[in-house]
């Protein structure tokens, strides 16, 4: 059964290895820290992003974020 949640309790070790077998057959691949790197300048929210689970494995996300453009709030 799958389940919607937010990603706000979600370790960032599932969140890497749910990203990395989205984008396994890519080219060019992100390390951990490569994929932190990337949320935390994407202004990065667990709280507004969710995830679809199959028991306790993620199957598929949405990465959502918050930030500033021109002094602008926006939501990423």
């Amino acid at each position: 059964m799958i389940e919607i949640r937010p990603l706000k309790n979600v370790s960032p070790d599932l969140l890497y290895q749910a990203f990395s077998d989205a984008f396994r057959d890519y080219e060019m691949q992100l390390n951990k820290q490569e994929l932190a790197n990337m949320l935390q300048r994407r202004g990065f929210d667990p709280g507004l992003s969710f995830g679809a689970f199959d028991r306790n494995r993620l199957v598929a996300f949405t990465f959502n974020g918050i930030g500033t453009y021109e002094d602008i709030p926006f939501l990423s």
